[in-house]
This record gives structure tokens, sequence and C-alpha cells, in this order.
């Protein structure tokens, strides 16, 4: 994956997002009672369809 920036602290920050995703998934997984990630990951991704950054 290439980065945006060439700063040590954006790659950490990065790294960081990156672990905290999972375990938001991994906790939605959970509290839905979901067999596999992809399912938890499409139903939030089609939920979250008109956010717009």
């Amino acid at each position: 994956m290439k980065e945006q920036s060439t700063h040590y602290s954006t790659y950490i920050a990065s790294i960081h997002l990156t672990v905290l995703r999972f375990c938001l998934l991994l906790s939605a997984r959970h509290e839905e009672g979901a067999a596999r990630l992809s399912d938890v990951r499409n139903t939030l991704s089609n939920s979250v369809v008109g956010v717009t950054l």
C-alpha cells in the first residue's frame, strides 16, 4: 500500500487506524453472530453509502 505522506508518524497512525477498523469489524461480527467478517463489512458499507468525506 502506498501512503500519501512520507512522515513516520503518518505511517504509525495508518497502522493504528487499520487495527481499529479490524477490531470494530470483529466486534460487529460478534454482536451480529455473522460467520464471516466480509458479511459484516458488506452490511456496514451498504448502510453508509450516502456518507462522503
